[in-house]
């Protein structure tokens, strides 16, 4: 079984399906009662067919899953769209932060230590050409893990200065990407401040 990238690492796994023969029934959290028809190719997971698709059921640890890990993750070992993924958590009443999703936001942050370090350590390395100062923020600005931008410190302390609008126009991000990052570190919008 190929291993996915270091972003979808389970935290809270193994993951095991239940025991089951294919041809009993089984109850699954998002359609009641079905029938086991198959297996997932890549986990192994117990399928039935809904609206002439074979889809994951929705049972035990999978439950669990989808609780605990990072909707990314989920969605790359189960080999599942966002959407389905998505439907799962609502199903099952879980909202956008879930300790896999708190764990890959805070590894998508860069803290100033970091940006020394990496410029540091690309000022060691002889006989590569060097980066001008421009292309290297660049680099940095864009850098991404998985679906999620780094956040640089400088862009940080912007957050509650001014408008939304405008402080995601500074930083290249959409405006709801601007205010959950202020939410998530508990800042308080400009407009409210006195």
């Amino acid at each position: 079984m190929p291993r996915p990238p270091a972003d979808d690492v389970l935290i809270a796994g193994p993951y095991r399906p239940p025991r089951i023969r294919v041809g009993n029934t089984l109850y699954c959290e998002r359609f009641g009662e079905v029938v086991v028809t198959g297996f997932t190719e890549r986990m192994r997971w117990l399928c039935t067919i809904r609206q002439g698709q074979q889809t994951p059921i929705l049972c035990g640890d999978l439950v669990r899953a989808v609780r605990t890990e990072s909707m990314f993750a989920v969605t790359a070992w189960w080999e599942v769209s966002r959407h389905l993924a998505w439907r799962w958590r609502r199903c099952l009443g879980v909202g956008r932060k879930t300790p896999g999703t708190l764990r890959l936001r805070k590894r998508c942050t860069f803290t100033a230590e970091e940006r020394v370090r990496s410029a540091e350590a690309a000022r060691s390395r002889k006989g590569r050409r060097r980066r001008s100062r421009t292309a290297k923020e660049r680099w940095l600005r864009d850098k991404c893990i998985g679906p999620f931008r780094l956040w640089a410190v400088k862009d940080i302390r912007l957050l509650g200065t001014d408008s939304d609008t405008k402080i995601a126009r500074k930083t290249g991000r959409t405006v709801a990407a601007v205010a959950m990052k202020r939410r998530e570190l508990g800042i308080v919008a400009a407009r409210y401040r006195k």
